[in-house]
């Protein structure tokens, strides 16, 4: 699931901070609605080509898994 977030900062900026943006935090999972204290985790990131005013950046794509998703029910 891809879920969109506006950091309110240039793809420049972006960039620059990589892994230090300020990613998002979820309460619940945007997929199941799952609240268990801990089934959210950072898993990584993947990078990505951005192209902004023909210029080309590397971003980082923060990752997150739900334990309660991935576990077969």
């Amino acid at each position: 699931m891809i879920i969109l977030h506006d950091f309110g900062i240039s793809l420049e900026e972006y960039a620059i901070n990589g892994k230090k943006n300020k990613f998002p935090t979820f309460d619940k999972c945007p997929n199941c609605n799952c609240v268990a204290s801990g089934n959210l985790h950072r898993h990584g990131y993947y990078w990505r080509n951005a192209i902004a005013e023909e210029k080309e950046v590397k971003i980082p794509i923060c990752r997150i898994i739900c334990l309660s998703c991935v576990s077969p029910k």
